[in-house]
């Protein structure tokens, strides 16, 4: 590893911890910092740097890795703030995000074995917890909303049982612990208030970025 990248990942931990800091404080205090506009995004966009750093655009995987991690880190700026318009937006950023992921899987040219199937299980049983939240979409934004959580969940899904088939063990388990996070998040705005939550969800999506990233790098 380079020096450069080391620098890199290292800033990417302080700015992963600064960041939970500030989301542990906004979680007991109620109070958004206006700070956190900058330091929500940062871990990811510099992941995304190191990523590149790395070598990543030297393969096809590697490009569609760090778009994915750019949309992340537009969609992370996004959803500081709760609003209707900068959800959707933050929406729309992620699905982008998780289409460059699964580009990126299939460029890293899956095996159809037992480990989608496990995926699949993975998935399965996040629909399940999840079930209410596409008829929570639609009383909190109508048809529209419903149906653009609708295909972000289809294309989440879908990333996670590729990345399972990957056979990078930190894919799947990043995978996982994406969905986990998102799940968590889209129960907490449309199902029910889960006031404890916000620290849980950052720390679960901060970890799986970090795995698929370093999965990625390792397979390329």
């Amino acid at each position: 590893m380079s020096t450069t990248v080391t620098l890199l990942a290292a800033l990417t931990l302080i700015a992963t911890l600064v960041d939970w800091l500030v989301t542990a404080t906004r979680q007991r205090t109620g109070r958004r910092w206006a700070g956190q506009q900058w330091t929500r995004p940062a871990p990811v966009a510099l992941l995304a740097v190191a990523a590149v750093a790395a070598g990543s655009f030297d393969e096809a995987a590697g490009v569609w890795l760090v778009v994915a991690l750019v949309c992340g880190a537009v969609g992370d700026a996004l959803l500081v703030d709760a609003t209707e318009q900068r959800f959707v937006g933050g929406l729309v950023a992620f699905l982008l995000g998780h289409l460059a992921y699964l580009a990126c899987f299939l460029a890293l040219e899956p095996e159809w074995d037992w480990r989608p199937v496990a995926g699949a299980v993975v998935v399965a049983v996040s629909f399940t917890i999840a079930r209410r939240v596409t008829p929570g979409a639609r009383r909190a934004g109508g048809p529209g909303l419903a149906v653009a959580v609708a295909i972000y969940i289809g294309v989440i899904g879908a990333k996670t049982v590729i990345g399972w088939a990957t056979g990078s063990y930190l894919v799947a388990a990043g995978t996982t612990f994406f969905v986990a996070s998102d799940t968590m998040l889209a129960i907490n705005r449309f199902v029910r208030p889960l006031e404890w939550s916000k620290l849980p969800v950052i720390a679960m999506y901060h970890v799986g970025q970090v795995m698929i990233a370093t999965g990625v790098l390792v397979l390329l």
